[in-house]
């Protein structure tokens, strides 16, 4: 029989993780402050605006999980702080009277 082959953790270079090494990656990646955006993706078939925060791949992981096409129509890039989220609880504020349900409006996309 042949070797049994073990699983690899790689780092972003490709290189392999030593066992020991992997507490400490893990560490860094986490503490690792990541650019935050406000977003505003467009159901087209339904004319809803969901507003939303969170990083890069929050929006790109949003994007491929609704059961439905959406189209992000702007970004708005809020640096690393809170800021991201603060802005998007003023928006929901601002806009409450256009609320569908959840973080989802009905508004012409003149507004956005």
């Amino acid at each position: 029989m042949g070797q049994k082959r073990k699983n690899l953790i790689l780092d972003r270079g490709g290189k392999e993780v030593k066992d020991e090494d992997l507490i400490e990656l893990i560490v860094k990646y986490k503490n690792t402050p990541t650019k935050r955006f406000v977003y505003f993706l467009l159901w087209e078939k339904e004319k809803l605006v969901k507003i939303g925060s969170g990083n890069a791949s929050r929006i790109c992981n949003l994007q491929s999980i609704f059961p439905f096409e959406t189209k992000l129509i702007k970004k708005l890039d809020c640096g690393y702080g809170k800021k991201a989220y603060k802005l998007e609880k003023e928006l929901h504020k601002k806009y409450k009277a256009k609320l569908f349900k959840g973080e989802w409006f009905h508004f012409p996309l003149t507004d956005v």
